[in-house]
């Protein structure tokens, strides 16, 4: 069946007053469609509704890639799809004029138009197909009632919406689509002419060059004899420059990305260019009896993401493939039946990254860029300003907490540890800065910036400063060492400061304030919790180690745990490296491209760690001499600590996975447990062995705590972390 047989089909059976039917499908585009023909080859009832006969042209998505491929290879799809698009089986990724690298697999160029022309070709001819509109839709526990604008009823004991955005019969309903972020992306679509293009890239995605410019990246596909464009940005539609594109896109592409050159020299815009503004959106109360909403009628997501097709076919296929012949192999429709689809852990999995801002840090400064000139939207200064506030005033309020617990304690707490712990809630407050920097500082992909202070600059104050002061006569104690890290992490935070605040002034103009306080905690909150937790696995030992042994032994114990992040830096730098391209990678639907960079992140960091780990134990009785005699006895929980770290390189970088792509909640959940179990293993082993029984005892509970992320990972995204996966 072709498209143009819909008319046809739909003139020459005109409705009846009242029809009946097993689902009635409203919308006939991508996701109705698929519906339709599903549901009709499965030999059930249908009846399809549309407004339009012929799908009027439209710009949507153009691609299909990564899990999509899969999803339409299973559900019967990909080859219909396939025979009407241009398969490209490369994409040069590049910014700033150079290659960065090369995504491999299978890709399908194709324009929306096309995608659901072929999609309703796949309905069979027992699905009905009726030209009109909804005038209105009643729905019960037992049968759906909707009534045509001409009058004619259809009577099914399923509605299913796939409406899009439009908000008509979903407000009938009682349901209220709320816009979480209101015009929050703009995507530009444009026909490309280049002589000699397929000669320099397959297919390239080309990203912004500059923060302020509020690019995303330029997506460039072989369709036809021609180049599509996709060109995804977070610009609005008043801007001065958004407008102005329309009328000259070469021109105005070149001013933002004039390092595209590199890759097409010389270029033509074809045709109009199309234009589409996203607002990201989800409905409430969508648990209703007899009607269900899939694909765009129940959420949205961001364009750029590329999630949109994969989470719309995954509402297709469980809900066709699972839910509805169990539904309708039982009497009734009510909201419990409903209910199961929306809670569906695979439909769950696959909303989750579109509802998540996760990466807030690394997104929201782009998405908040300065406008071109003309109108100034809220500004991201505000973002990192407030950022830094917050920051600032939430670890300080901790520090007095624990401050007025100490003072509390006092006469319970050996007076010995009384200056430590004061000396470390001064701690706390730089050390957080000092992390919302990093974060800062990675989100512009300035990573020597983002690295080094608290990587290199803080960890070597602390062994140097703390063999100074030992060299000068102070004895090496519990209150030295953490005094060595405040003065570390001050220098540290300082450098890392002087240098990050004049380079966010030249990137970021100044703006209005605007603040999404619930967008933010929604972001922030399990990682921070997730964070907090981390920094008790960081603490726990030390501070447990101080019931039952010396303050010498203390010191020369925590000297070593300092010593060894030098072994850890592998696994920092990794994270640095590859954490934003494993949310960009995933947004894009490259779940195969993904699994190369995991594995290969995997193996390069535990050789490295590895490598590390064994040059720092060879050095190790050079580098423990300089904090004096004493603290060679550290040189056997240093080698316990080396193997803990090598252990957990060995499972890969599943923490990043999972918080990138939205799963922070189980990161926190795991390091929490982690909390648990390093603190019974600290009970148990200090009093038997002391110095090297606390370092065996987070030596096990941080391996346990990289398996258990690991096989989180797996759970969630379907493939393993570690070096074997």
């Amino acid at each position: 069946m072709t498209s143009s047989e819909l008319p046809d089909r739909a003139h020459s059976r005109p409705p009846a007053t009242v029809r009946h039917a097993d689902v009635v499908v409203i919308g006939a585009g991508l996701a109705g469609a698929l519906t339709a023909a599903i549901l009709g080859r499965a030999g059930y009832g249908v009846v399809l509704v549309d407004v339009h006969a012929v799908y009027p042209p439209d710009f949507r998505v153009e691609k299909i890639a990564g899990e999509q491929v899969a999803l339409m290879r299973r559900l019967g799809f990909l080859d219909a799809f396939a025979a009407s698009a241009t398969r490209v089986d490369e994409i040069v990724n590049a910014a700033s004029g150079r290659v960065l690298d090369r995504t491999f697999g299978e890709h399908y160029s194709i324009l929306y138009g096309d995608i659901v022309r072929v999609a309703r070709a796949q309905i069979p001819p027992s699905v009905t197909f009726i030209v009109g509109r909804v005038a209105d839709i009643e729905t019960s526990s037992e049968r759906q009632r909707i009534t045509m604008s001409g009058g004619d009823v259809i009577e099914a004991r399923l509605a299913v919406l796939a409406t899009g955005q439009g908000d008509v019969l979903r407000q009938k309903l009682g349901m209220n689509r709320r816009v979480v972020f209101p015009k929050q992306s703009l995507t530009f679509g444009f026909s490309v002419r280049s002589d000699g293009a397929a000669a320099r890239f397959p297919a390239l995605t080309y990203y912004g060059e500059h923060p302020r410019d509020r690019i995303d990246y330029l997506t460039l596909l072989p369709l036809g004899d021609g180049l599509r464009a996709n060109l995804f940005t977070f610009c609005d539609h008043r801007d001065r420059w958004a407008r102005a594109f329309r009328d000259d896109p070469k021109r105005l592409l070149l001013q933002v990305m004039p390092g595209l050159t590199t890759f097409l020299p010389d270029f033509d815009v074809l045709g109009k260019v199309q234009l589409f503004m996203m607002d990201l959106s989800v409905v409430d109360d969508h648990v209703r009896d007899g009607a269900v909403l899939i694909g765009d009628a129940f959420q949205t997501s961001c364009p750029a993401a590329g999630t949109g097709v994969s989470r719309l076919l995954v509402d297709v296929d469980r809900l066709c493939n699972v839910h509805v012949p169990a539904w309708l192999g039982t009497p009734g429709m009510g909201s419990d039946k409903i209910a199961r689809f929306y809670s569906d852990p695979v439909k769950r999995a696959a909303d989750a990254p579109c509802r998540a801002v996760w990466a807030c840090a690394v997104r929201l400064p782009l998405r908040a860029g300065v406008s071109r000139p003309g109108r100034a939207p809220p500004g991201p200064r505000i973002y990192i300003v407030t950022g830094a506030t917050a920051t600032l005033a939430s670890a300080t309020l901790m520090a007095l907490i624990g401050a007025l617990l100490l003072w509390l304690g006092q006469g319970t707490i050996n007076p010995i540890y009384v200056l430590p712990f004061a000396i470390a809630l001064l701690v706390l407050p730089v050390f957080a800065l000092q992390d919302y920097l990093e974060g800062v500082a990675r989100s512009f992909n300035w990573m020597t910036l983002a690295i080094a202070p608290p990587f290199i600059i803080r960890p070597a104050l602390i062994a140097i400063t703390m063999a100074a002061v030992v060299w000068l006569g102070v004895r090496a104690e519990a209150w030295v060492a953490v005094a060595c890290t405040l003065f570390a992490t001050a220098v540290a935070t300082t450098v890392q400061a002087a240098r990050l605040i004049p380079r966010v002034r030249r990137a970021l103009q100044r703006g209005p304030r605007h603040h999404r306080r619930r967008e933010w905690a929604l972001a922030t909150m399990p990682m921070a919790f997730g964070d907090l937790t981390l920094m008790a696995l960081g603490f726990v030992d030390v501070l447990l180690l101080g019931l039952f042994v010396s303050a010498g032994e203390v010191g020369i114990y925590f000297a070593a745990t300092r010593i060894v992040q030098f072994v850890v830096f592998a696994q920092y730098a990794a994270t640095a490296a590859t954490a934003q391209r494993f949310s960009e990678i995933w947004a894009a639907g490259q779940h195969a491209t993904l699994r190369t960079l995991v594995r290969r992140t995997a193996r390069l960091t535990n050789v490295a760690t590895a490598a590390f780990g064994g040059a720092l134990l060879l050095g190790a009785p050079l580098l423990l001499a300089l904090f004096g005699p004493d603290f060679h006895a550290s040189f056997d929980v240093l080698a316990i600590l080396v193997v803990g770290a090598v252990l957990q390189s060995v499972f890969g970088p599943a923490e990043d996975l999972l918080n990138m792509l939205g799963y922070a909640r189980t990161c926190a959940a795991v390091s929490l447990a982690a909390v648990a179990v390093a603190t019974v293993l600290c009970l148990v082993l200090i009093p038997l062995f002391g110095t090297t029984g606390a370092a065996s005892a987070m030596t096990v509970a941080l391996s346990l705590r990289a398996l258990a992320l690991s096989l989180a990972a797996r759970r969630h995204l379907g493939f393993g972390t570690h070096v074997l996966a």
